[in-house]
């Protein structure tokens, strides 16, 4: 080993990438990178853009909890929208419910990170999963995966919910931000 890995969870059409790779640390001569999409509009631009990076690969998948499907629902008629989630509490604050736009595919986070800390040496991750950070954050810190990852960035997306379901919400992301701030992981803020 000797090499790094960035996780880019919730990828769009590749904003986080572009900031990222530029940066010395996480440069394409130091990282390889996976790109996780779920919106299948997304995937094309992403291979349209990256599909020759030889140590980039895109995965057309939600970052979650279990290998499964789900609905992949948005709040909008955009078809590059930046707010489709697999939950439904997300994005309550614009008083609808989400609409199902395509079935997509859930990737379990654990078993994820498990492969690929057998790789490489740090592994990084940045989640703009649009609500399912606090699900996939806990499961990390319930069966120890959150020791594989160095440094996290994160949009935590209770901010975008009406006052029940947000002070809820606000309650877990407190808690997971005081148990890495507690292992000396930091959670970045991405937005």
């Amino acid at each position: 080993m000797n090499k790094e890995v960035f996780i880019d969870a919730g990828s769009n059409i590749g904003q986080a990438f572009e900031s990222f790779k530029t940066q010395e640390r996480f440069g394409l001569d130091r990282c390889d990178y996976y790109l996780i999409e779920p919106n299948i509009d997304c995937i094309k631009q992403l291979k349209n853009k990256y599909g020759n990076i030889t140590n980039l690969i895109i995965l057309h998948k939600a970052l979650h909890v279990s290998n499964s499907t789900a609905n992949l629902l948005t709040w909008r008629a955009r078809q590059y929208d930046v707010g489709c989630s697999i939950i439904q509490d997300h994005n309550t604050i614009t008083g609808k419910k989400g609409v199902p736009i395509q079935i997509t595919e859930t990737m379990d986070v654990s078993g994820f990170l498990t492969e690929l800390n057998k790789k490489y040496d740090k592994i990084y991750m940045k989640l703009d999963i649009e609500c399912s950070e606090f699900d996939v954050l806990e499961k990390m810190i319930d069966d120890g995966t959150y020791k594989f990852v160095s440094e996290i960035w994160c949009e935590f997306h209770d901010q975008y919910m009406t006052t029940k379901p947000r002070m809820h919400y606000a309650q877990r992301r407190i808690k997971i931000q005081q148990f890495f701030a507690e292992q000396n992981i930091n959670i970045n803020y991405w937005a």
